[in-house]
């Protein structure tokens, strides 16, 4: 099925998404029901102070007759830092980001956080993992509010990537649900002693927060990282199921 594309909406298989200003989502609909609570947002601070972002729409652009759609945000916040992305669409739903920071040097980043509010009455699973296939999360998301769950509580039989990159994450119910990964750590500024992912209830609201960098550092203009969010069913299932 070919994506198709308008403005800054997409529509593939089962799932219609919208981009903001800020290269992230906006909406994210699923078999036809919304599983955002607000937008996705990045968290930033610059040399102490928090930053407001802002940013021009931009439209995607439908590519190989529709296999995939690409395009570019770029959002700046007031200190100057500039936050670009680069994304791209595959007709499955699967969506790959390439984010670099610019006007960075001569500053102090102290925190790059992506912020995903999700509806908490669509999210009561959630499956993790870590580096090892014998210690992987996945049954109900815990109750309670305030924070719930962080990534330091994985087990790291292997210190084959940062000891707080939490490389897979997916939240949702039976039949819709949203993953968040990467394949590299390379970019990412943690800490060795903070957790880098949480999980916070806020009354109806499941708030994923993804670190990027939350330690203070200098660094050079054009630092960038990647991340990917693939949004579920992928395809509809076989009537036997």
């Amino acid at each position: 099925t070919p994506i198709r594309v308008e403005g800054n909406k997409v529509a593939v298989i089962q799932r219609e998404i919208c981009l903001n200003r800020e290269g992230v989502w906006s909406s994210l609909k699923s078999q036809g029901r919304e599983l955002l609570a607000a937008p996705m947002h990045w968290e930033l601070s610059v040399n102490g102070k928090m930053q407001k972002l802002s940013g021009n729409p931009f439209p995607l652009t439908c590519k190989d007759n529709g296999y995939s759609a690409e395009g570019a945000a770029s959002a700046e916040s007031g200190s100057g830092v500039v936050i670009d992305s680069e994304v791209q669409f595959e007709y499955d739903g699967f969506f790959w980001s390439r984010v670099s920071l610019d006007n960075v040097a001569g500053k102090t980043v102290d925190r790059l956080t992506l912020v995903i509010p999700l509806l908490d009455s669509e999210m009561p699973l959630f499956h993790v993992i870590s580096n090892t296939i014998r210690s992987n999360p996945g049954g109900r998301i815990p109750g309670g509010d305030g924070e719930i769950w962080n990534g330091s509580q994985l087990k790291r039989l292997v210190k084959s990537i940062h000891p707080q990159l939490v490389p897979h994450i997916w939240l949702g119910g039976v039949e819709r649900g949203l993953a968040w990964f990467t394949d590299s750590s390379f970019g990412y500024r943690l800490r060795k002693d903070r957790n880098a992912l949480r999980l916070i209830r806020e009354k109806e609201i499941l708030r994923m927060e993804i670190d990027i960098i939350n330690r203070p550092v200098r660094l050079r203009n054009g630092h960038a990282f990647t991340y990917g969010i693939q949004a579920t069913p992928v395809k509809p299932l076989e009537k036997q199921f």
